[in-house]
């Protein structure tokens, strides 16, 4: 290949990097870029101390998530607001994922019993996982 043709390729490439169409994905709610994420990412991870009967709670973008809680005495529930996996009964230990379709919440309370039961102290782990 001589000069000549090597500078030809080069400038057909420049135009059509230059001159070509480029489509950005968006999310269709917000109109924003979308850019997939391909490593999971930590979102929470933190410790509280429920009262009997309180509860605490997190608003999650839509997504597939792993929740990693653990809790102290009687247990605590997780219940997934707008995620179709169901209400889990009280837990000391707890392993599981959701896939969120929609922006919705994770509840994570100490059940009551009739204003009488013992404080639990939970951690909150939620994992969103890579796409």
């Amino acid at each position: 290949m001589n000069k000549s043709n090597s500078i030809g390729i080069c400038a057909t490439l420049i135009f059509v990097i230059v001159g070509g169409s480029c489509h950005i994905p968006t999310d269709s709610r917000s109109g924003q870029p979308y850019v997939p994420y391909v490593t999971d990412q930590v979102i929470l991870d933190t410790s509280s101390v429920l009262k009997d009967g309180a509860g605490v709670s997190w608003k999650l973008e839509p997504g597939k998530y792993k929740l990693e809680m653990t809790a102290n005495n009687d247990g605590a529930t997780a219940e997934w607001v707008g995620g179709g996996c169901p209400k889990t009964q009280p837990t000391r230990e707890l392993t599981m994922t959701c896939e969120m379709p929609r922006t919705g919440q994770l509840v994570v309370t100490n059940p009551t019993t009739f204003g009488l039961g013992a404080q639990v102290s939970v951690t909150v782990k939620v994992i969103k996982l890579a796409q």
